[in-house]
């Protein structure tokens, strides 16, 4: 639970569950981002981040001047897995309950409940791990 809940970067959190990573711009307190200001579930220094977002957070609304677009539905009976494209071009899923079903081309608002996680970006806070020089090339371990 604290993995999904609390991972150590972005890289950990898409590995652990389903997520989308934004963009956005830590005030301290709050973070601006494609789809408004959310709150980040621990302080950020002011800067560039990084926002994950879970799908089962996002939460959608017909909306004909809404900064989504629906582009595709999976639908699974107990629940659905909606794909939206955002205004800068950006992706993010939203999974709802079987209730309202959208269809590809709705436009939508789109909104998050309760806190995001973020992470601060730049140098030295790149969520991919490296391979040092001096690793054993992967064709040495299959000889």
């Amino acid at each position: 639970v604290d993995l999904y809940a609390r991972p150590a970067d972005p890289f950990v959190a898409t590995f652990v569950g389903e997520a989308d990573v934004l963009t956005g711009t830590s005030d301290g307190d709050r973070v601006a981002t494609v789809i408004g200001s959310l709150r980040p579930a621990t302080p950020q220094p002011a800067g560039a981040v990084d926002v994950v977002v879970r799908p089962e957070t996002v939460k959608l609304r017909l909306d004909g001047s809404g900064r989504g677009t629906v582009r595709h539905t999976t639908y699974f009976g107990h629940d659905q897995l909606l794909d939206v494209e955002l205004s800068d071009r950006t992706s993010i899923r939203s999974r709802m309950g079987p209730g309202r079903t959208f269809e590809a081309g709705d436009r939508v608002s789109v909104s998050v409940v309760g806190d995001v996680l973020a992470f601060p970006t730049g140098p030295g806070t790149s969520p991919v791990p490296t391979v040092p020089d001096s690793a054993v090339p992967a064709s040495d371990l299959l000889a």
